[in-house]
């Protein structure tokens, strides 16, 4: 809508001016646009993990398994422990 009441302008200022007017209206809007498209990606990866990690939750549980803290690496066999 904006862009159609910039065009009102071509007889009163030069239309070079109503050319950059319109160019940066339509960049606003996709700068808006993109925004909120990304935005909604990221909600939607956030209920992903919130239920992929309910569900590894719940498994455990129904399992009766604890989770484990991984070991720290350990030196391979035949090395001398460095000091």
């Amino acid at each position: 809508v904006l862009s159609l009441a910039a065009l009102l302008l071509i007889g009163q200022v030069p239309g070079w001016a109503v050319a950059v007017l319109i160019a940066a209206l339509t960049l606003l809007y996709l700068a808006v646009a993109d925004y909120l498209y990304v935005a909604r990606l990221a909600a939607y990866i956030e209920i992903a993990e919130r239920e992929r990690k309910q569900e590894e939750s719940s498994q455990q549980s129904a399992l009766g398994i604890q989770p484990v803290e991984a070991a720290p690496p350990s030196e391979p066999p035949g090395v001398a422990p460095t000091v």
